[in-house]
């Protein structure tokens, strides 16, 4: 799958990665990169895989956070990758780079 991106001002960025066409596969996410632009003390983000979370980390005012490529999702399952708004004013940005089936 391509890189996806997301942006919010003011409000959450959101990506949304569709469930496999074969539900015995599982989404497995390549590199995360997100970043907050503005006077955001902490945010978030947080994957999900259908109803599981799989990750939910507090996001600083650092320039970006790189999470690592091969977080699985569950079986037949969408993934949504949101990064929190950070308030008013705040530009927050998701990049996913890559994703496949296993």
């Amino acid at each position: 799958m391509a890189t996806l991106f997301a942006t919010g001002t003011g409000a959450d960025a959101v990506l949304t990665v569709p469930a496999p066409a074969d539900a015995s596969k599982r989404l497995v996410l390549g590199v995360l990169i997100c970043s907050y632009t503005g006077n955001v003390t902490t945010g978030r983000l947080r994957i999900m895989s259908g109803a599981t979370q799989v990750v939910d980390i507090d996001v600083g005012t650092e320039v970006s956070r790189v999470l690592p490529a091969g977080l699985p999702g569950e079986v037949g399952q969408p993934m949504e990758v949101r990064l929190y708004s950070g308030g008013a004013n705040v530009v927050g940005k998701v990049n996913l780079i890559r994703s496949w089936q296993e």
